[in-house]
């Protein structure tokens, strides 16, 4: 694993690509890449949001679809007022295919503008696009990231220093995390 290009566009939209293997990697054969994100990509800010599904209303663990809009939601609400890149920041969202809503009747992006846009939390609208993330470099790259984020959160060593080497660039430098609603 290592990063062969990083370009940033004057939109700030952020394009790492970063040389992957599909077989198993462990934490110390992340910390290198992971170093390498934090010396080399100034424009970067990574999130990681840990839900408890144990601690979550029934009605959100019984539809996934829905806790992931719903904590998606969340998140970018509270972004917008953390960010380090400014409250004027544009979102576009590349999302694993894996997240598709399939039985929704508005899209992630109809929900997200709906939600965010039309109530002036966000200046423009979202864009959303779905990838495969056996084919996609930077999902892949936060598959590893939310690995060693899971890992670190079960008191792995390696994974607590790798999350340690990639605090500069976490948004509000850890994790992010907000309450679920309490449903009857």
């Amino acid at each position: 694993m290592k990063i062969v290009r990083y370009k940033s566009c004057h939109s700030r939209n952020i394009y790492i690509l970063v040389k992957m293997y599909l077989f198993f990697v462990s934490e110390c054969e992340k910390r290198k890449v992971y170093e390498d994100i934090v010396r080399l990509c100034e424009d970067i800010e990574i999130g990681i949001v840990v839900v408890d599904t144990a601690t979550l209303p029934e009605r959100f663990r019984l539809n996934k679809a829905r806790c992931f809009t719903y904590a998606l939601t969340m998140y970018l609400e509270k972004y917008k007022k953390i960010t380090k890149f400014g409250p004027n920041i544009q979102v576009s969202l590349i999302i694993d295919n894996q997240n598709i809503a399939r039985k929704g009747t508005h899209t992630l992006q109809e929900y997200l503008n709906i939600e965010l846009y039309v109530k002036n939390v966000y200046d423009d609208e979202f864009k959303v696009s779905y990838r495969d993330s056996k084919c996609d470099n930077l999902i892949q790259f936060a598959d590893y990231i939310a690995n060693s984020a899971l890992r670190a959160l079960y008191h792995n060593e390696e994974a607590i220093r790798n999350i340690e080497i990639l605090r500069p660039i976490l948004v509000e430098n850890n994790y992010l995390s907000f309450e679920f609603p309490v449903t009857k």
